[in-house]
């Protein structure tokens, strides 16, 4: 799966910490992790694009229904930023 992190302040993003949980068509989460990327320097106004995966394994039943929901392309995600860090120093936590 591909995202995107958009920097909507006015400060250059060195890292994010947050959340991401998956969910399939009826809202019910099959996973939640967390993420942390660091060296950005995302520019004010600037994206990057990531790439997520995961190994799953067939024996465990949390990620057979990851599979199943992604292979019927009914699968999102929603990122949850929870700690932003800019380039200056200064943190905004959520």
């Amino acid at each position: 799966m591909k995202f995107q992190f958009k920097n909507n302040y006015s400060k250059p993003i060195a890292a994010i910490k947050g959340n991401i949980g998956l969910y399939d068509n009826f809202n019910k989460q099959l996973s939640n992790a967390e993420f942390v990327e660091y060296k950005l320097s995302l520019a004010p106004g600037a994206a990057v694009e990531k790439k997520l995966s995961m190994d799953l394994n067939p024996f465990i039943s949390e990620h057979q229904d990851i599979k199943n929901a992604t292979e019927g392309g009914q699968i999102k995600f929603l990122i949850e930023p929870k700690y932003v860090s800019f380039s200056d120093g200064t943190t905004v936590e959520k």
